[in-house]
Protein backbone atom coordinates (compact mmCIF):
# COMPACT_ATOMS: atom_id res chain seq x y z
CA UNK A 1 0.00 0.00 0.00
CA UNK A 2 1.97 3.13 -1.14
CA UNK A 3 1.42 6.46 0.94
CA UNK A 4 0.14 7.69 -2.84
CA UNK A 5 -2.58 5.07 -2.99
CA UNK A 6 -3.51 5.69 0.43
CA UNK A 7 -4.29 9.47 0.46
CA UNK A 8 -8.54 9.93 1.78
CA UNK A 9 -8.87 6.31 3.07
CA UNK A 10 -10.63 6.08 5.62
CA UNK A 11 -10.17 3.04 8.33
CA UNK A 12 -11.86 2.38 11.30
CA UNK A 13 -10.16 0.20 14.19
CA UNK A 14 -12.48 -1.42 16.83
CA UNK A 15 -10.70 -3.54 19.07
CA UNK A 16 -10.61 -3.81 23.01
CA UNK A 17 -7.00 -4.46 23.76
CA UNK A 18 -4.92 -1.14 23.64
CA UNK A 19 -1.70 -2.56 22.38
CA UNK A 20 -3.33 -3.75 19.41
CA UNK A 21 -5.48 -1.00 18.71
CA UNK A 22 -1.95 1.50 18.80
CA UNK A 23 -0.21 -0.89 16.91
CA UNK A 24 -2.30 -1.00 13.97
CA UNK A 25 -3.52 2.80 14.10
CA UNK A 26 0.05 3.57 13.80
CA UNK A 27 0.59 1.34 11.07
CA UNK A 28 -1.89 2.60 8.93
CA UNK A 29 -1.60 5.99 9.84
CA UNK A 30 2.00 5.51 8.64
CA UNK A 31 0.56 4.66 5.21
CA UNK A 32 -1.39 7.61 4.93
CA UNK A 33 -4.88 6.54 6.10
CA UNK A 34 -6.97 8.35 8.34
CA UNK A 35 -7.94 6.01 11.40
CA UNK A 36 -10.29 6.65 13.74
CA UNK A 37 -10.46 4.06 16.74
CA UNK A 38 -12.39 2.70 19.24
CA UNK A 39 -12.50 0.32 22.34
CA UNK A 40 -16.00 -0.99 22.33
CA UNK A 41 -18.35 -2.07 20.00
CA UNK A 42 -20.72 0.71 20.92
CA UNK A 43 -18.44 3.26 20.05
CA UNK A 44 -17.65 2.10 16.60
CA UNK A 45 -20.97 2.17 15.64
CA UNK A 46 -21.78 5.21 16.74
CA UNK A 47 -18.74 6.20 14.48
CA UNK A 48 -20.17 4.02 11.48
CA UNK A 49 -23.61 5.55 11.33
CA UNK A 50 -21.89 9.26 11.37
CA UNK A 51 -19.06 8.94 9.11
CA UNK A 52 -18.45 6.69 6.03
CA UNK A 53 -15.90 4.54 6.58
CA UNK A 54 -15.05 2.47 3.21
CA UNK A 55 -12.93 -0.04 5.63
CA UNK A 56 -13.20 -1.33 9.08
CA UNK A 57 -11.37 -3.64 11.21
CA UNK A 58 -13.50 -5.43 14.20
CA UNK A 59 -12.01 -7.43 17.06
CA UNK A 60 -15.17 -10.16 17.67
CA UNK A 61 -14.99 -9.90 21.83
CA UNK A 62 -15.46 -6.37 22.77
CA UNK A 63 -17.63 -4.76 25.71
CA UNK A 64 -20.97 -3.30 24.37
CA UNK A 65 -21.19 -5.36 21.17
CA UNK A 66 -19.67 -7.49 19.54
CA UNK A 67 -17.68 -7.04 15.90
CA UNK A 68 -20.08 -9.59 14.97
CA UNK A 69 -23.29 -7.47 15.75
CA UNK A 70 -22.03 -4.73 14.18
CA UNK A 71 -21.23 -6.41 11.00
CA UNK A 72 -25.28 -7.57 11.09
CA UNK A 73 -26.37 -3.81 11.68
CA UNK A 74 -24.23 -2.45 9.03
CA UNK A 75 -25.65 -4.87 6.28
CA UNK A 76 -28.87 -4.44 7.78
CA UNK A 77 -28.76 -0.42 7.60
CA UNK A 78 -27.37 -1.21 3.64
CA UNK A 79 -24.06 0.36 4.59
CA UNK A 80 -20.95 -0.27 2.48
CA UNK A 81 -18.22 -0.31 4.46
CA UNK A 82 -16.41 -3.80 4.16
CA UNK A 83 -15.52 -5.41 7.59
CA UNK A 84 -12.72 -7.54 8.64
CA UNK A 85 -13.59 -9.47 11.69
CA UNK A 86 -10.59 -9.98 14.18
CA UNK A 87 -10.95 -12.58 16.44
CA UNK A 88 -7.94 -14.40 19.19
CA UNK A 89 -11.00 -17.10 19.27
CA UNK A 90 -10.44 -18.68 16.15
CA UNK A 91 -13.09 -21.57 15.61
CA UNK A 92 -14.91 -22.84 12.82
CA UNK A 93 -18.38 -21.43 14.02
CA UNK A 94 -16.79 -17.53 14.31
CA UNK A 95 -15.19 -17.79 10.83
CA UNK A 96 -18.89 -18.94 9.23
CA UNK A 97 -20.55 -16.84 11.03
CA UNK A 98 -18.65 -13.70 10.07
CA UNK A 99 -18.58 -14.91 6.39
CA UNK A 100 -22.13 -15.66 6.01
CA UNK A 101 -23.21 -12.45 7.93
CA UNK A 102 -21.13 -9.99 5.07
CA UNK A 103 -18.11 -10.24 6.29
CA UNK A 104 -14.98 -8.95 4.06
CA UNK A 105 -12.33 -11.86 5.75
CA UNK A 106 -11.38 -12.89 8.70
CA UNK A 107 -8.04 -12.95 10.94
CA UNK A 108 -7.27 -15.17 13.49
CA UNK A 109 -4.74 -13.04 16.05
CA UNK A 110 -1.76 -13.12 16.18
CA UNK A 111 -1.54 -12.26 12.34
CA UNK A 112 1.18 -10.79 10.76
CA UNK A 113 0.91 -6.71 10.16
CA UNK A 114 1.59 -7.49 6.38
CA UNK A 115 -1.54 -10.33 6.30
CA UNK A 116 -3.57 -7.32 8.10
CA UNK A 117 -2.24 -4.75 5.75
CA UNK A 118 -2.75 -6.98 2.46
CA UNK A 119 -6.69 -7.60 3.17
CA UNK A 120 -7.04 -4.02 4.29
CA UNK A 121 -5.91 -2.65 0.48
CA UNK A 122 -7.92 -5.40 -0.98
CA UNK A 123 -11.34 -4.21 1.42
CA UNK A 124 -10.66 -0.59 0.04
CA UNK A 125 -10.34 -1.50 -3.63
CA UNK A 126 -13.75 -4.16 -3.02
CA UNK A 127 -15.09 -0.88 -1.68
CA UNK A 128 -14.51 1.30 -4.50
CA UNK A 129 -15.25 -1.18 -6.89
CA UNK A 130 -18.93 -1.09 -5.43
CA UNK A 131 -18.85 2.43 -5.26
CA UNK A 132 -18.12 2.91 -8.88
CA UNK A 133 -21.19 0.29 -9.61
CA UNK A 134 -23.54 1.78 -7.22
CA UNK A 135 -23.19 5.22 -9.08
CA UNK A 136 -22.73 3.58 -12.73
CA UNK A 137 -26.47 1.96 -11.79
CA UNK A 138 -27.86 5.37 -10.44
CA UNK A 139 -26.26 6.93 -13.52
CA UNK A 140 -28.25 4.33 -15.79
CA UNK A 141 -31.42 4.87 -13.68
CA UNK A 142 -31.22 8.45 -14.58
CA UNK A 143 -30.71 7.90 -17.95
CA UNK A 144 -33.93 5.51 -18.56
CA UNK A 145 -36.39 7.95 -16.93
CA UNK A 146 -35.31 10.86 -18.71
CA UNK A 147 -35.66 10.89 -22.20
CA UNK A 148 -34.66 7.46 -23.23
CA UNK A 149 -38.19 5.42 -22.99
CA UNK A 150 -39.47 2.64 -24.90
CA UNK A 151 -43.33 2.67 -26.08
CA UNK A 152 -45.60 0.47 -27.57
CA UNK A 153 -48.09 -2.03 -26.58
CA UNK A 154 -47.95 -4.69 -29.52
CA UNK A 155 -47.22 -8.03 -28.61
CA UNK A 156 -43.72 -7.41 -30.53
CA UNK A 157 -43.16 -4.81 -27.93
CA UNK A 158 -44.95 -6.76 -25.03
CA UNK A 159 -42.67 -9.61 -25.51
CA UNK A 160 -39.30 -7.39 -25.37
CA UNK A 161 -40.48 -6.09 -22.30
CA UNK A 162 -40.84 -9.01 -20.80
CA UNK A 163 -37.51 -10.28 -21.65
CA UNK A 164 -35.83 -7.44 -20.60
CA UNK A 165 -37.29 -7.68 -17.00
CA UNK A 166 -36.09 -11.45 -17.25
CA UNK A 167 -32.55 -10.38 -17.49
CA UNK A 168 -32.62 -6.70 -15.94
CA UNK A 169 -32.18 -8.45 -12.48
CA UNK A 170 -29.31 -10.66 -13.54
CA UNK A 171 -25.95 -9.85 -13.85
CA UNK A 172 -25.32 -12.06 -17.30
CA UNK A 173 -24.31 -10.26 -19.95
CA UNK A 174 -26.88 -9.64 -23.01
CA UNK A 175 -26.43 -9.42 -26.58
CA UNK A 176 -29.25 -7.25 -28.37
CA UNK A 177 -29.55 -7.75 -31.92
CA UNK A 178 -31.46 -6.42 -34.81
CA UNK A 179 -31.05 -3.97 -38.02
CA UNK A 180 -29.82 0.18 -37.79
CA UNK A 181 -33.00 2.24 -36.37
CA UNK A 182 -34.76 -0.55 -34.87
CA UNK A 183 -33.80 0.55 -30.71
CA UNK A 184 -31.09 -1.48 -29.45
CA UNK A 185 -29.79 1.23 -27.63
CA UNK A 186 -32.88 2.50 -25.96
CA UNK A 187 -33.42 -0.90 -24.85
CA UNK A 188 -29.78 -1.47 -23.40
CA UNK A 189 -30.91 2.00 -21.48
CA UNK A 190 -34.14 0.83 -20.19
Amino acid sequence: MTREKSQNKKLLIAEDENTLRQILAELFSEKGLEVEVASDGQSAWEALQNKEYPVALLDIKMPLLSGLEILSRTKERGLSTQILIMTAQDSMENTIEAIKGGAFDYLAKPFELAEVEKLVEQAWQAWQQQSVQKRENLNIQDSSHTSFRLIGKSKAIREIYKNMGRVAASQVPVLISGESGTGKELVARA
